[in-house]
């Protein structure tokens, strides 16, 4: 946690957060237009998993984290 006193640090923490998209871009496989193709790492059993969504469902889920992220 940030030292609350110090206007700089907590600036700098905040943009650390705002800054950094939700999925690394290298995530992203491939986007056709209708539809994202990602990828992400399993943590239960250290699988790849690739997954293909509606390009509208995809930034639903985006926004739908970044609003979470910003409230916590």
């Amino acid at each position: 946690k940030p030292n609350l006193c110090d206007t700089n640090t907590v600036i700098k923490y905040i943009r650390r957060y705002l800054v950094r998209p939700v999925i690394a871009l290298k995530r992203i496989d491939s986007y056709d237009g209708k539809n994202v193709t990602l990828h992400y790492n399993c943590h239960e059993n250290d699988a790849s998993v690739g997954i293909t969504l509606p390009a509208l469902d995809f930034m639903a889920c985006l926004f739908d984290t970044s609003l979470k992220r910003t409230s916590e």
